[in-house]
């Protein structure tokens, strides 16, 4: 089995309010190639609380634990698909990349959007 990629760095974004009042918490994963020449590519996870219940065990059909609220880290589809993510040649460019598909796609009316 051969490694095609390394973790470089995880930065956490500071929460973005979006248009309709939402916060949005971001966290980008820097992955650089072992290959040559070197490139780097991004995943971006999106912070979510969710109010999750096991189904099982259960008494009577009933879930017997009680609901608890936990953060869980979903990769976020607005960029998985974006080609500009997977291959720059600096993960200083790779950031600002990430940075201005927020801008823009998260806070459209934002100005000077490329």
């Amino acid at each position: 089995m051969e490694i095609f990629q390394k973790l470089v760095s995880t930065y956490n974004l500071a929460p973005i309010v979006a248009e309709n009042g939402e916060e949005l918490l971001l966290r980008v994963e820097v992955w650089k190639s072992l290959a040559t020449p070197v490139r780097f590519s991004a995943r971006v996870w999106r912070i979510d609380s969710y109010r999750i219940r096991p189904t099982f065990p259960q008494r009577e059909g009933i879930p017997s634990h009680r609901c608890s609220d936990e953060l869980l880290a979903v990769e976020d589809a607005i960029f998985g698909s974006n080609p500009a993510l997977m291959d720059v040649s600096s993960e200083e460019e790779l950031i600002n990349v990430v940075l201005n598909i927020v801008k823009c796609q998260m806070l459209p009316k934002t100005k000077d959007c490329q």
